[in-house]
């Protein structure tokens, strides 16, 4: 693996475990909680690059139709 394999994924790990805490600490009902930590999750990736803002963006359009149906 080069560096820049590396440190994406180190990243990626990084806004997950970012997202997990926000979802078991706030003390809001679950759907809020859900919606925040992947609003976060999808927020870090989009601020550092680690994912191509192509992946990032099918993310929260795969998320928005989940919700909808």
């Amino acid at each position: 693996m080069d560096r820049a394999s590396v440190r994406s994924a180190i990243i990626v790990l990084g806004a997950l475990a970012v997202a997990a805490v926000l979802y078991a600490r706030l003390p809001f009902e679950a759907e809020v909680r859900k919606s925040l930590g992947l609003t976060v999750f999808i927020g870090l990736l989009w601020l550092t690059e680690a994912l191509p803002l192509a992946v990032v963006s099918l993310m929260v359009s795969l998320r928005a139709w989940s919700k909808l149906s």
